[in-house]
């Protein structure tokens, strides 16, 4: 499901590819379960180290996962740097559709 998220070729239909996604609401109460899950298990500070590895296009590694685990963590780094991104460009759209109006609200109103 993530991966139509990273499948967006821009923000906008990233954002609207999360939209959709978290419409569901079973969908959407499993992605943040897992999203809260990824950060309980790190920490804040290694879930945004997993955003910038993600943006840099570089593997996610922690002292606490083996060798042998690194693959799946790069999996799981992926899906909860695409979850975060596909959260951020939402709001990110949503808050812009908000300017936009109050600006043509402002605009058609007169003085």
């Amino acid at each position: 499901m993530l991966a139509k998220v990273a499948q967006g070729k821009d923000d906008r239909e990233q954002a609207e590819a999360f939209q959709a996604l978290s419409s569901d609401q079973e969908i959407d109460r499993e992605v943040q379960t897992f999203t809260r899950a990824v950060e309980a298990r790190f920490g804040a500070d290694s879930a945004r180290e997993i955003i910038r590895a993600s943006a840099s296009n570089k593997p996610f590694k922690h002292t606490s996962v083996s060798e042998s685990q690194q693959d799946a963590l790069d999996a799981a780094s992926r899906l909860y740097a695409t979850a975060r991104g596909g959260e951020r460009q939402l709001t990110q759209a949503v808050e812009t559709e908000r300017l936009a109006a109050r600006q043509m609200q402002g605009i058609t109103l007169k003085p």
